[in-house]
């Protein structure tokens, strides 16, 4: 496997890390301050 660089996901209001991974759509709940970050990452 190639040594690649893992994306880390980012709390969009509180900036909490939230989890890491190559995603393309993702809908994650905030423990910290209860936003709902939507992540949605196209790849060329």
């Amino acid at each position: 496997m190639k040594n690649r660089k893992i994306s880390e996901i980012r709390c969009v209001r509180c900036n909490k890390k939230l989890c890491e991974g190559d995603v393309i759509v993702l809908e994650i709940k905030c423990p910290r301050c209860k936003a709902i970050n939507v992540i949605n990452i196209t790849k060329n």
